[in-house]
């Protein structure tokens, strides 16, 4: 597997379609990560102004607004996903006969997949950068970021500042940083974890923590079988729990912060 996913949307007015893409998706391409589905045309566009996925599975009938339209306004607004154009034998000259958005691949409806994994092959190819993600530079290094927003103000948060994410409540989560500023934004912890490196773990139903802000766990006192996070410099001064289910993503993390590519995306060093 990568060490990063690929953020995919699925926009299709077709719920059993794009549950049969999503299952296609997680059984077949374990670098993607399908972090929205969509029905209508609006929802896209909200859904790439929040999240900017790399790839966009795209049918041409959405509720609302139509999928080149939607896609039209995507691109208006910054944003430059790679596309996977889909219709049925009806509207498929309407899809071909649209260079604008360069799309990676076609597909017809129904599909097979075969040609499904054939078009996420050809838009992964595309994706402009090694991990698939888009990086700010920042002295030379690059550096992921967490994007989201807070009663519609707009926040961007490098993720090698963030100390660990709580959730506060089913809107609402709180991002803690290392120069000790607390953050509300309306984000989920999966929301966030998908825009992040592998070095940002689940730990808790509650938690994401930084492997780069623990010095040490050890067994819980309180749960047992769990564990208790502390973090250096005793930052915020408090343990932060570690469920047994989740042991298993804090190992994959710690292995991830020895790689080199851990201390580009996480640190920022110069590349």
């Amino acid at each position: 597997m990568d060490q990063y996913k690929y953020r995919v949307v699925i926009a299709d007015m077709n719920r059993e379609n794009r549950e049969a893409i999503e299952r296609h998706i997680k059984s077949r391409h374990p670098d993607l990560y399908v972090i929205r589905s969509v029905s209508s045309g609006n929802r896209l566009v909200e859904v790439c102004d929040r999240h900017q996925p790399e790839i966009v599975i795209l049918n041409v009938k959405l509720k609302a607004k139509d999928g080149l339209s939607a896609a039209k306004e995507v691109i208006s607004r910054g944003h430059s996903p790679e596309w996977i154009g889909m219709a049925d034998q009806e509207h498929l000259p309407v899809l071909l006969g649209n260079h604008e958005l360069k799309f990676a691949d076609y597909l017809m409806v129904p599909w097979i997949g075969e040609r499904l994994s054939k078009s996420l092959g050809e838009a992964v190819a595309r994706c402009g950068t090694a991990s698939g993600r888009p990086f700010l530079q920042e002295g030379g290094g690059f550096v992921n970021t967490v994007k989201s927003y807070y009663k519609a103000k707009p926040i961007e948060i490098p993720e090698r500042v963030l100390v660990f994410a709580q959730k506060k409540d089913k809107y609402v989560t709180r991002l803690f940083l290392s120069n000790g500023k607390v953050h509300h934004i309306n984000s989920t912890l999966k929301d966030i974890q998908s825009q992040c490196t592998l070095g940002v773990f689940k730990a808790h139903k509650s938690f994401l923590v930084n492997i780069k802000y623990i010095e040490y766990v050890v067994a819980s006192t309180q749960v047992s079988g769990n564990y208790d996070i502390h973090l250096v410099k005793n930052h915020y001064g408090l343990a932060i729990p570690l469920s047994k289910k989740m042991y298993p993503n804090f190992v994959r993390a710690k292995e991830f912060s020895n790689t080199l590519m851990s201390r580009i995306l996480l640190d920022g060093i110069a590349h």
